[in-house]
């Protein structure tokens, strides 16, 4: 098949392979591969940067997903916990950590869940896929060939692929998220006042701690190849590999350069070519899954089982408040509804029209009818801050549906797809009628502050967005609320915790 895509990119930049890759944040696409319902994390598990653009900060959307500049989207083990919350009753019995710095509600957090029975699953035997291993150099031109064929286009340059092992891997990850605390710290301030993340929060400690229990695979600035945690290529490593070479097939043909200059919009343009990016890879992914023999499915199965309840043991993966774990899995379970959209509509060919036109809004992501109607935003000023601005930007649909979960965290039942074989996903619904909004953020004597306007573009909708933020604020405590102009109506809330 002879490929008539854009014409090679130019040599500047991080090469993988042959693909080429931003010279600035994001240094790397990370993997995403949750496990079962045992046991985020952004990608794996990110550190969602609260905001989609302006004055030159990193931006997505507001705490849906995981700051593309802050190259986080790391942690598998998010949606592990999030799946263990499957059960209402296990989530109602989650214990809430202390959090001295507020007199707010503390926010539940994810209990250390039961491992499922899996007939011939035995979790005690962790050995048990390696019997599955093959050699790299085995399986890579089957995983490139399927990519290629599912995807519909070839690869120019064959990617390199280089599995580590923990040690190796673990030292490399490191290395490769140096220089990033600034950021991160910056941007944990509106996830603390939001919510999201309990007052007392180190974003920092958090990036650190989920980012080296659930980085699967990434692409290694030092070395220009594709990394992959793991020196034994399992039936689970392979579909690792699968996620991270649609990511490189797709820069070579669509340049995800592009992140770095939608991350500095003042808008959620970041967080739709997020979110088609790692909808994308999340789509080969399980058709990767779907077509594994029943004996590699239950080896994968049983290693992404296994892997978890590692990590389920520590104590901060275990108090990880669940509207954090939401967030940072929605670039991967709306993203890939999607793509699903898109492929039903018009194939592969479907997927690449949007490459080149990617989604604004985290409503067109949410409502794949919005993206096709080209829907824009409502115009929205920016609300005044307090103290020196540490953060500015978009706040969309997908972060009210977050709040949502911020009141009440059970809804996380509603909101995990398990029908995928090995990785379940994490999806909210649309909001009809959501017009636009913006925030601000900053410090304060110690404090972690917030403000946010919000408005509908249909009086539905604006009734829609005042009650999820009322809701909001009964929950969290310590909000100010008041009515504003712009669209269909809406609300400006501040709140310093």
């Amino acid at each position: 098949m002879v490929d008539t895509g854009p014409p090679p990119l130019p040599d500047d930049g991080l090469a993988v392979g042959g693909a080429q890759y931003p010279p600035g944040p994001p240094e790397r696409w990370p993997t995403w591969v949750p496990s079962l319902p045992v046991p985020p994390g952004s990608a794996g598990g990110p550190l969602p940067s609260p905001g989609g653009g302006g004055s030159g900060e990193r931006r997505t959307a507001a705490m849906a997903a995981a700051a593309a500049a802050v190259v986080l989207l790391l942690v598998v083990g998010a949606v592990a916990w999030i799946t263990a919350g499957g059960d209402d009753e296990q989530v109602a019995d989650a214990s809430p950590s202390t959090s001295p710095a507020t007199t707010a509600p503390a926010v539940p957090s994810a209990p250390i869940p039961t491992p499922p029975s899996i007939p011939g699953l035995d979790p005690s035997d962790p050995g048990a896929p390696l019997d599955d291993a093959r050699p790299l150099e085995e399986v890579l031109p089957g995983l490139i060939s399927f990519v290629e064929e599912t995807r519909g286009h070839r690869f120019r340059t064959e990617p390199v692929v280089e599995p580590l092992d923990e040690d190796a891997f673990l030292a490399r990850f490191r290395a490769a998220t140096e220089g990033s605390e600034a950021e991160v710290r910056d941007a944990g301030v509106a996830l603390r006042a939001l919510g999201i993340l309990e007052p007392d929060s180190d974003p920092v400690a958090i990036q650190d701690d989920l980012g080296e229990q659930g980085v699967l695979g990434f692409y290694d600035p030092e070395t220009e190849e594709l990394v992959v945690r793991g020196a034994e290529v399992t039936p689970y490593v392979e579909i690792i590999i699968v996620h991270e070479l649609t990511h490189a097939l797709d820069d070579q043909y669509f340049d995800l350069r592009r992140a770095d200059v939608l991350a500095e919009q003042p808008d959620e343009s970041g967080f739709g070519f997020l979110s088609l990016t790692e909808g994308t890879a999340r789509w080969v992914q399980v058709a990767y899954e779907e077509q594994l023999g029943p004996d590699e499915l239950l080896s994968a199965q049983i290693e992404a089982l296994t892997s978890q309840l590692g990590g389920a043991t520590d104590p901060q993966s275990a108090t990880l408040p669940i509207p954090f774990g939401v967030a940072i899995q929605l670039p991967y379970g709306n993203g890939a509804e999607l793509v699903d959209a898109l492929v039903d509509g018009g194939g592969t060919a479907a997927v690449d029209a949007a490459f080149r036109a990617p989604p604004v809004t985290s409503e067109q992501v949410l409502d794949p009818d919005r993206f096709a109607a080209g829907e824009a935003p409502v115009e929205v000023a920016a609300p005044a801050a307090d103290g020196a601005v540490v953060d500015e930007g978009a706040i969309g649909a997908v972060d009210l549906r977050v709040l949502e979960v911020v009141t009440d965290p059970t809804l996380v039942a509603s909101l995990v797809d398990q029908s995928a074989p090995v990785s379940p996903s994490v999806a909210v619904d649309p909001l009809a009628g959501f017009g636009g909004g913006r925030y601000v953020a900053w410090e304060e004597g110690g404090q972690a502050c917030i403000r946010f306007t919000v408005v509908g573009d249909t009086i539905g909708g604006a009734s829609a967005i005042a009650d999820i933020v009322e809701g909001w604020s009964a929950e969290v405590g310590g909000v100010d609320l008041v009515p504003t102009d712009g669209g269909a109506g809406g609300l400006i809330a501040t709140r310093c915790v």
